[in-house]
């Protein structure tokens, strides 16, 4: 290892310089002396300029970011407790959110000093002590690191979302999910999202595919509050059309019958009750996706309870397909099927 000293004002000259030879060396701190810059390189510097000087000097090594919480966590608490790390959370915007938090509390400054370590940017940690419930989706958080509010701007598939997760559901494991619909989405198509949370499924449908017309429709005051700013954010407000409330009382007037060549809905754990609704806003040759929890093993048994349903409610559809977006739970899977409505029904 050869180490020059530098005067500071030149410092940065003499790093790019030493870069773009290849001669810097990556394993080794830049440290400040004073006025002067100690730099490690792998060989000499040809041409030395005026002012540096090789010094016999033994720099400490760089110490690398942990690749993982459970990495940086390895030797700071003890072996029995490393299976009880969460080996995931969300990342929405500078908020990390944590869904299945094991780890004792005893242990959770040194998780959010994990957590920083591998994610330099983090402003708040929140971790989720009571589960998602209701039409509104709203899970029970607790702030353990931050002090400054949970809201937040989250970028996904050139969009931006404002969101407080304490306040509205959102999530950025359907991430895939949205683009997905959204690449089925034709232009000129009218799509009916009825449960519409911060706009993120309305949204991108309205950025991606502009000739689009989209009506979104959400209970939870604070998740309609975001997806009006959202709107505002992402300019298409001639595109994404806001209703708040009950999606069977909105789209139960005369205007939206038979309105959508899309419906979207994403309501998982009580989507099965608004299948009536979708059916009498959905046009023919309109596309629903369908969302549902299905146990682990059972699938067949969700399907057959919504085709059941769907037979009750309109002469002729087809289940085109159905997929497992992620897993919720070792015992359960979140699934979305995308079904096609053929032919005119009754209202």
């Amino acid at each position: 290892m050869v180490v020059v000293k530098v005067p500071k004002h030149a410092a940065e000259e003499v790093i790019e310089r030493a870069r773009k030879l290849s001669l810097l060396d990556r394993c080794r701190e830049v440290v400040r002396e004073g006025d002067f810059v100690l730099i490690p390189l792998t060989s000499p510097l040809p041409d030395v300029a005026e002012g540096v000087e090789v010094v016999d000097k033994c720099l400490p090594a760089r110490r690398s970011s942990p690749r993982s919480v459970l990495d940086a966590l390895r030797g700071r608490v003890p072996r029995e407790m490393l299976d009880k790390v969460p080996r995931s959370y969300d990342i929405v915007g500078d908020v990390v959110v944590v869904n299945d938090m094991r780890l004792p509390r005893d242990f959770w400054g040194l998780f959010v000093e994990a957590i920083r370590g591998v994610h330099k940017n983090v402003r708040v940690v929140l971790v989720k002590v009571g589960g998602i419930s209701g039409e509104e989706r709203v899970g029970g958080y607790e702030i353990i690191y931050g002090d400054e509010g949970a809201e937040t701007l989250h970028k996904e598939h050139g969009c931006v979302f404002k969101v407080d997760v304490r306040k509205a559901f959102y999530t950025p494991r359907l991430s895939g999910e949205r683009l997905r619909v959204a690449k089925q989405v034709g232009e000129g198509e009218v799509v009916v999202d009825m449960f519409a949370g911060v706009g993120p499924f309305s949204i991108i449908i309205a950025k991606h595919k502009p000739g689009t017309r989209v009506y979104a429709v959400e209970k939870n005051p604070a998740a309609y509050n975001y997806l009006r700013e959202n709107i505002r954010l992402n300019k298409v407000g001639g595109r994404v059309f806001p209703y708040m409330g009950d999606a069977r009382k909105v789209l139960s007037t005369a205007r939206f019958r038979r309105v959508a060549s899309r419906v979207i809905m994403n309501l998982p754990a009580g989507a099965f009750e608004f299948l009536d609704t979708a059916i009498q806003v959905a046009g023919e040759d309109a596309v629903i996706h369908y969302y549902a929890f299905a146990e682990k093993g059972k699938r067949e048994k969700t399907t057959e309870a919504l085709r059941n349903k769907l037979l009750e409610l309109t002469p002729e559809f087809k289940i085109l397909t159905t997929r497992i977006i992620k897993e919720v739970s070792p015992s359960k899977d979140m699934l979305v099927y995308d079904i096609l409505v053929m032919k005119k029904h009754n209202p």
